[in-house]
């Protein structure tokens, strides 16, 4: 496990000089009444969230909308929604290890029968202070019956409105979105994964203080910074026959989306609880020529720093604990390398609809979603735990493949499953 070595840095960012910033724009939503008034544990565990406005009674920029079913489909009715903002990605990247923050409470919902919801905030300034170059990293809480779940994501804002666009899968979720609402998010949550509250919780009784209280009574506490962690991440896969060079590049502003991690107590295995994107600052180059009748594969990799978070909530009305640990991606260090390649080979043949001519000297992937890589990294966040998680980098003028061909009149290149300008491809060039 690698510690921070930075503590030159103020190690806490406190919510109450978040919250100063927000000015009149926090007030707006402050009548809420008691009919709206979110209930139960979520209230019990984020008492701050009192003096949001519920959503249905709003009419500010979407932020997210969409369903919450259990992974049998059913719907999370009457479900709990809290969507609170993180401080910027470098903001966090900054704190030391035990270096803390407040998570800033942004909006709030109920779910209807149908498990539907929508979030809604305005624009803040307070939300602009707390993004970075990849957005506003947001947190979603969300209660039903007797669990707990927590989801991390990611929103943009662009013309007055908020965009939410991200791989889909990465998150943990299964396959692509069907929705073509606005920022469609659809969650299937699996009680297994979610922490089980104690029925004092779900009741919203009051819990006493105990011997260890933490500030504001019985909530959940800040975020602490416990470990980070550097992972070596599949960011790319290139393949080169006969008398084909590959030249994968992943150049400054590429972008590389990771999986967050998610468990109670720490131990065995982190799950997935979503995803958030993350810019390299910097760049590297690979070639990769076939020699005739050659064939080449590799996996290229960048090395991710991951920050390990640590929250105590209260458990019950005896003054136990309850601790949450969580996984997020805080930046591209830099490092980068390069591996034979894990994956199976495949062949093409013009006509099979993988297949096209390229009648050039060379050809280039364009912008588009790329593949999704299962396992793409692994890391321990501290002993006796582990998290295996998916990535994925779209292709963009910042991350290329280019095939370059010996004979231009013999040039053909393929996608593992479709084209190789269709979305979620591996790709691979050849002469015939």
């Amino acid at each position: 496990m690698k510690l921070r070595a930075r503590t030159s840095v103020v190690g806490t960012i406190t919510a109450s000089l978040a919250l100063a910033l927000a000015g009149p724009a926090l007030a707006v939503n402050a009548a809420a009444d008691a009919s709206s008034a979110v209930a139960g544990a979520a209230l019990v565990r984020f008492p701050e969230f009192a003096g949001l406005t519920d959503s249905r009674s709003l009419q500010d920029p979407l932020m997210l909308q969409g369903k919450l079913t259990d992974v049998a489909g059913k719907a999370l009715s009457g479900a709990q929604v809290l969507l609170a903002a993180w401080p910027s990605s470098s903001a966090v990247a900054k704190l030391p290890v035990g270096g803390s923050f407040d998570v800033v409470p942004a909006a709030r919902t109920i779910a209807g029968k149908d498990g539907a919801y929508q979030l809604r905030s305005l624009i803040t300034p307070l939300l602009m202070s707390l993004s970075g170059k990849d957005g506003l990293d947001v947190e979603l809480d969300v209660f039903h019956g007797d669990r707990h779940y927590v989801y991390l994501t990611q929103l943009k804002s662009g013309g007055g409105n908020w965009i939410h666009d991200f791989v889909r899968g990465v998150d943990g979720q299964a396959g692509e979105l069907t929705s073509k609402a606005t920022n469609s998010l659809d969650l299937a949550l699996d009680p297994a994964q979610g922490e089980k509250l104690s029925k004092d919780l779900v009741r919203g009784a009051r819990i006493p203080v105990a011997n260890e209280p933490l500030p504001g009574g019985a909530a959940c506490g800040k975020w602490y910074v416990f470990a980070t962690t550097s992972a070596m991440t599949t960011a790319a896969t290139a393949v080169a026959r006969n008398q084909t060079t590959a030249v994968t590049s992943y150049g400054e502003d590429a972008t590389t989306t990771t999986s967050t991690g998610f468990s109670i107590g720490g131990a065995g295995e982190f799950k997935i609880n979503g995803a958030r994107s993350r810019t390299s600052g910097t760049g590297a180059e690979w070639n990769l020529p076939a020699k005739k009748k050659q064939t080449l594969a590799r996996d290229y990799l960048v090395q991710v720093e991951h920050d390990t978070l640590e929250r105590k909530c209260f458990g019950n009305k005896y003054g136990e604990y309850r601790h949450q640990y969580v996984t997020s991606p805080s930046r591209i260090v830099g490092g980068f390398d390069n591996v034979p390649s894990r994956f199976p080979l495949w062949n093409c043949t013009l006509g099979d609809d993988r297949t096209a001519l390229a009648h050039a000297s060379k050809v280039w992937t364009t912008t588009s979603k790329a593949v999704m890589y299962e396992k793409a990294f692994t890391f321990f966040p501290f002993d006796g735990a582990a998290f295996t998680g998916r990535a994925a980098s779209d292709y963009s003028e910042h991350m290329q493949i280019t095939f370059f061909f010996a004979d231009k009149d013999k040039g053909q290149w393929c996608g593992s499953t479709g084209l190789p300008r269709t979305p979620g491809q591996r790709v691979q060039g050849f002469q015939l």
